[in-house]
């Protein structure tokens, strides 16, 4: 249960900062780009947002690998 616990506060912090960055990405560049840019502006933005998801995916799969036994 307390790693259950851990995990969503882990989790609710990495969307904090994921809506955070998003927010402040159109904020800061849509309204003064042109169009074009702007669009391929708000998909490299994407990049670091799949970033941090991947470090929670990361610490799983590694939680996974410590609790299997060994084929050795």
């Amino acid at each position: 249960m307390a790693e259950a616990i851990q995990r969503s506060k882990r989790m609710l912090r990495t969307i904090k900062q994921n809506v955070l960055f998003s927010a402040a990405h159109i904020g800061n560049y849509l309204p003064t780009t042109v169009w074009p840019l702007g669009t391929v502006s708000h998909e490299g933005s994407t990049i670091p947002v799949i970033m941090n998801e991947l470090k929670l995916l990361k610490k799983k799969i590694k939680k996974q690998k410590a609790a299997m036994p060994s084929a050795f």
